[in-house]
């Protein structure tokens, strides 16, 4: 288990670096490592963070399938544990994945779904609240403008400059830019585009955003040059995207460097710069297909070992609640989930059935036999008691020699049935102690509470009912059992 939210929090942002570096493989294990640190420490709002970071990096892989998946967990995973302001990074990125594929209406769909969720879930995101919601304006205004409707998609980029500026958060100034100078030049107003080429220019040289953010910016620049044909400052651009390339060494983006040459030779007439890029353009797609290859098994590895880690915690969880010697739910089980068969109860108004159990004689069972013996009498008991409360409710080991039962939705005649049942099962099944009175076999004796809770009823109070209902049967001779029924004008506490 990871000792402090400070270790994984140093996981997360080492997981970021490695993104940002495009380290892939160590940035999805680091990712992992987190998202099991942050949930084993109750984390879930920073766990559904490091979620959204792992679909981003597989999708910086182009592993669109496991991107999804993340992404898809994610939105049930706020769901499950009321994560709030999150959500939305999740329905960007699923819209981002639709974006990239051509499918400009669903991307929408999913962006104006995410800034739903923010507008009414991000208030108590502070500092992030802004930064997110510029990231949701520029991803519509990208969206609309693709779909042709220019003024929506210039209102939606205006209004992430505002909050740029509002914010001093420069990291998607150069997105923003590129964004409305394609507008402006579909509008045939080259005013704005001329007006800020070299702004632009330095952004291209600064590098601020996120490598997968960055190549796409340099892609839109480059659009935008070639259309207004600046020749020089599109070279200038492909060599700084070049030599970002063969510094992250990555077959991904030395290809996209590849393409931006084959299409500035091209476009310039440069016959043999070309024929030489060709050559090079083919040696790189066989390397990124043997990449793309071992991505995909190491994907899949990851998700069998994040499955593993997932499965490891649950039987973790599994062995906290369960009885080393019968197998049964056990006292810290009944803790954990006792109080809400209570408020279940008192909510829909259900009466609710809590026995107390204990083994007659068990103490001389014990000194007479040795503990071993002892421990498979409580075996035998504990299957017994499973089988009796089968379809019925929930049979716990609270301590010793003791078992509770508690029954949702019971009434009388459920709570005489069940204890006949057991009463006579155990009877049947002839468990030898040579302590007790009774031809030398085991017996038990129950008290049993039937009640529809109040407001301010706890489970203790069901408790103290049935253990001094179980007290008088102790005193009548043992062997037996009892019930308190709890009329409605009547309080459960005692």
């Amino acid at each position: 288990m990871i000792g402090t939210i400070g270790e994984v929090d140093r996981i997360f942002y080492r997981s970021l670096e490695e993104l940002e570096s495009h380290h892939l493989d160590e940035a999805i294990k680091s990712c992992m490592e987190a998202i099991c640190g942050y949930e084993e420490l109750g984390e879930y709002f920073k766990s559904a963070r490091c979620q959204n970071l792992q679909g981003v990096i597989y999708a910086a892989m182009d592993n669109e399938t496991m991107a999804v998946d993340c992404y898809l967990a994610g939105l049930e995973y706020c769901r499950k544990h009321q994560v709030k302001g999150l959500a939305h990074l999740f329905y960007c990125n699923i819209g981002t994945r639709y974006l990239e594929l051509g499918d400009t209406a669903k991307a929408i769909d999913f962006f104006l779904k995410g800034l739903e969720d923010l507008t009414e879930n991000g208030n108590d995101l502070s500092d992030l609240y802004e930064k997110w919601l510029i990231v949701n304006k520029l991803n519509l205004g990208v969206a609309y403008f693709r779909f042709g409707r220019l003024e929506e998609a210039e209102e939606n980029l205006k209004a992430a400059m505002e909050l740029v500026e509002s914010t001093g958060d420069n990291t998607y100034t150069f997105t923003i830019m590129c964004g409305l100078s394609k507008i402006y030049l579909a509008k045939e107003e080259e005013g704005y585009v001329r007006e800020n080429l070299h702004t632009m220019m330095e952004y291209v040289r600064l590098k601020l955003a996120p490598l997968n953010d960055y190549m796409q910016d340099i892609i839109s620049f480059i659009d935008i040059l070639k259309a207004i044909g600046e020749f020089d400052l599109w070279r200038e651009a492909i060599e700084e995207f070049d030599q970002l390339s063969r510094e992250v060494k990555s077959p991904t983006v030395m290809l996209q460097a590849v393409e931006f040459w084959l299409d500035y030779y091209s476009t310039r007439g440069m016959l043999e710069e070309h024929k030489r890029m060709c050559i090079r353009h083919t040696q790189l797609y066989m390397a990124l297909k043997k990449y793309i290859n071992q991505d995909k098994i190491m994907a899949l590895n990851a998700k069998l070992e994040l499955q593993q880690a997932e499965d490891d915690v649950k039987a973790a969880k599994l062995r906290l609640e369960r009885d080393d010697v019968t197998g049964l739910k056990n006292r810290y089980a009944m803790q954990m989930h006792g109080p809400k068969k209570v408020e279940l109860a008192y909510k829909t108004g259900t009466m609710l059935v809590v026995g107390i159990l204990d083994l007659d004689h068990f103490k001389e069972l014990n000194d007479t036999c040795g503990h071993l013996r002892g421990d498979t009498a409580l075996k035998q008991v504990g299957n017994i008691l499973d089988n009796c409360l089968d379809g019925y409710g929930d049979i716990y080991r609270y301590g010793g020699d003791e078992f509770v039962l508690i029954i949702p939705n019971g009434n009388y005649e459920v709570a005489d049935k069940v204890a006949r049942k057991i009463i006579k099962s155990i009877a049947k099944s002839h468990i030898p102690n040579k302590a007790a009175p009774i031809n030398g076999e085991l017996t038990i004796s129950l008290g049993i509470c039937c009640c529809i809770p109040k407001e301010t009823d706890r489970l203790e109070d069901l408790f103290d009912i049935a253990d001094s209902v179980l007290y008088q049967v102790k005193n009548n001779g043992k062997n037996n059992f009892g019930i308190k029924l709890i009329q409605e004008s009547e309080s459960c506490s005692i």
